[in-house]
């Protein structure tokens, strides 16, 4: 559910979906979570607070300056209840090809793993020096899953040549969308030295082979 405004915002709008997730589209990390049995006035207080946030300078604050000249919506998402068994895929394409792939798990409501897979789910690296063993995601994911993440992944960049990230979750063997982003890691570079990263950039094209 999407609104263009804070005022279409209200306890009673909200409450009637339950569970969820409040955040502004171009405004990263910065998320309210409303759960269904909060009471009216913490649900007025916590529409002030996505009031602040949607009218802050995200294009500014986060080094994303492309934010200034997009439309802002103000985003609602259901959660995911009870938050068992979670799989946050972060899908690197550049020129049409999925050069890498950042996954988080998660597991009664704790994130287990910050890990680095290939675009066929072989296992790269740990990063954020995290002590994660890689995950069998072989044995843990349907294997049918994996060759849909990667056609939805081609199909919703299809629009961005150059570069996106396509963000999908897989909760209880179903695939949702999460996001597509332009400038990763808030546009800053990230394990830019790399091998798996210096790889992914070899060849890349702005705009030689499109325009």
């Amino acid at each position: 559910m999407q609104y263009n405004n804070i005022e279409e915002l209200n306890y009673k709008e909200l409450s009637k979906y339950g569970n969820i997730v409040l955040k502004i589209s171009n405004s990263c990390h910065k998320i309210i979570f409303i759960s269904k049995n909060e009471t009216e006035d913490s649900v007025e207080e916590k529409i002030e607070k996505l009031k602040k946030l949607y009218e802050s300078d995200h294009g500014v604050s986060n080094i994303q300056p492309f934010h200034l000249y997009a439309k802002k919506r103000i985003i609602v998402e259901k959660q995911f209840i009870p938050l068992t068994e979670l799989y946050e895929f972060k899908i690197y394409i550049l020129n049409r090809n999925i050069k890498f792939i950042y996954l988080r798990y998660y597991s009664n409501s704790t994130q287990l793993g910050s890990l680095i897979y290939d675009a066929d789910f072989n296992f790269i690296k740990r990063i954020y020096r995290r002590k994660e063993k890689p995950f069998n995601l072989r044995s843990l994911i349907k294997k049918h899953i994996f060759e849909k993440l990667k056609i939805y992944a081609i199909k919703l960049s299809e629009d961005f040549p150059n570069f996106i990230r396509v963000d999908l979750f897989v909760f209880h063997n179903n695939i949702y969308l999460s996001e597509l982003t332009f400038a990763s890691f808030d546009g800053l570079p990230w394990d830019k030295n790399e091998s798996y990263n210096k790889e992914a950039v070899k060849n890349f094209s702005l705009f030689v082979n499109y325009y």
